[in-house]
């Protein structure tokens, strides 16, 4: 589910034509990754391994358990720094990560700007892997601390080194004014926050993180647990953290001194990490990339830059159904309903079985109902129709559930019918909040309060310190009824 309120609110980019297609492309697949490229493909293989022993050193080193991702991820590795241009979400980015309920897309600058954009990419990849192991809440320190210490994974022959400090944190780690370790434990939104501050953050929690998790010989693990099931019931950051782990918040910044002077880094063999690791290579006809970049482009929020590539792939191939459904996307958000509509029915004679263009045309009657009251029932009825059949085809796939449930959150809707198939989406896509949001406001309609707290407070501040301002206020207007009524 593309978020509507999101689609809504991003600026349009101008229309640029489809540079990116003047290269050749090819995939790059393995378990768990599929990189499209413009790379060599000795580049792109080696990226590709990298991503997997990465991922599995991650689940070494935490013990999480290797929970299946229920979405794909799909990598765009540009080679030149230009065709990356094109994607970015803003000035100066060298990589992105998209979480989303159909599938990760991420984008990296791979080429001249390869060695940071990889550090993104696994800093961006940890967050995803954390929270899709299943438990909703981490507080903001752990999160990007725990980010940044492995976004420094490096391969250096036969060992896969974690712990060493990241290239761009060095610095930080240097400067001798940091900020109170107390306002660290303590953060939950970067609002506010001056420059330096935020950059302190991050070199300090990794240092905390590298400090908890390798220079303390074992133990993290259940301490961790205390500690989030005591800050996951509203409890004060620093006394659950000095009664998890057994250290004095006050005695951080003495102790993360002296731990400063001697870091120490690990090494993994990599034979134990790469086992049963298989890469398949193919060539990617023009029409397809140029379908997949347009996809990519109306997730950045740029149906303009999309249409032009969805053209191009139509051009090359007129059948190719989800470049018709594509430019049928573009027409939507230019409210073109009935271009619209005839694209998404031309793209379903062609593939009557594809749940994604089911998904899509299902999807435009969610929107049409969000965005206009006249014939917002029948709209909704409609979209309904659709998402059942949807998650006929597959069912094991979040977007169709989320969506079906956030339907009842359009306009004067009951809420009780919308709560399962939130529930079923949260099921198979953990701790996103495009599914437990939409959840919480079903629950608090209908006056499961307990549900609604417990979820608006794993979602209320996200990774990087933002904050979804509806959820802080009826966060804090839930708190409120329970206080006065515990008075």
């Amino acid at each position: 589910m593309r978020s509507l309120i999101a689609i809504l609110l991003l600026a349009l980019a101008g229309c640029a034509g489809p540079v990116a297609l003047d290269r050749k492309w090819i995939e790059v697949s393995s378990k768990n990754f599929s990189i499209y490229s413009t790379m060599s493909e000795t580049d792109a293989r080696s990226l590709l391994e990298d991503l997997e022993l990465f991922r599995a050193a991650l689940l070494v080193v935490t013990r999480l358990r290797d929970v299946p991702p229920h979405v794909p991820t799909e990598i765009y590795a540009f080679q030149a720094s230009n065709d990356y241009r094109q994607f970015r979400p803003m000035p100066g980015a060298v990589g992105h990560f998209v979480p989303g309920l159909r599938g990760n897309l991420v984008g990296l600058s791979a080429g001249e700007n390869g060695i940071l954009a990889r550090a993104v990419l696994y800093h961006e990849y940890t967050h995803f892997l954390l929270h899709n192991e299943g438990r909703g809440y981490y507080p903001l320190w752990f999160d990007e601390g725990f980010a940044e210490m492995l976004s420094s994974v490096d391969v250096l022959g036969k060992l896969v080194r974690i712990g060493a400090v990241p290239q761009h944190r060095m610095q930080a780690l240097t400067m001798l004014r940091k900020i109170a370790y107390s306002r660290v434990i303590g953060a939950h939104t970067f609002q506010g926050w001056r420059d330096y501050d935020m950059e302190m953050f991050y070199a300090q929690s990794w240092l905390l993180v590298h400090y908890l998790i390798l220079g303390q010989g074992g133990r993290f693990t259940p301490r961790l647990d205390r500690y989030l099931d005591r800050v996951a019931q509203g409890g004060d950051d620093q006394r659950a953290f000095e009664d998890a782990f057994g250290i004095e918040v006050s005695e951080l910044d003495e102790r993360m001194k002296a731990y400063a002077k001697e870091i120490p880094s690990f090494g993994l063999p990599r034979g134990d990490l790469a086992k049963e690791l298989e890469i398949t290579v193919r060539s990617v006809p023009t029409d397809e990339i140029a379908n997949r970049l347009g996809w990519f482009a109306i997730t950045m929020g740029k149906p303009p830059f999309a249409r032009s590539y969805f053209e191009r792939a139509t051009a090359i191939n007129p059948n190719n159904a989800r470049a018709v459904a594509g430019l049928a996307e573009v027409n939507k958000f230019d409210k073109n309903w009935s271009e619209a509509e005839a694209g998404y029915q031309r793209a379903l004679e062609l593939t009557p079985d594809d749940w994604q263009n089911q998904l899509e045309f299902a999807e435009y009657f969610v929107y049409r109902a969000y965005l206009e009251e006249a014939g917002r029932d029948e709209n909704l009825a409609r979209a309904r129709e659709r998402l059942a059949r949807v998650i006929e085809l597959a069912p094991e796939h979040p977007e169709a559930h989320a969506q079906l449930g956030a339907t009842y959150t359009i306009g004067d809707q009951p809420p009780e019918p919308g709560i399962a198939p939130l529930e079923r989406a949260a099921t198979l896509l953990p701790a996103h909040w495009e599914i437990e949001f939409p959840l919480a406001q079903l629950h608090y309609r209908a006056k499961h309060h307990e549900r609604a707290l417990e979820l608006l407070r794993r979602i209320v501040y996200q990774a990087h310190g933002r904050a979804i301002p509806e959820a802080v206020q009826m966060l804090e207007q839930l708190e409120h009824e329970a206080s006065e009524a515990k008075k």
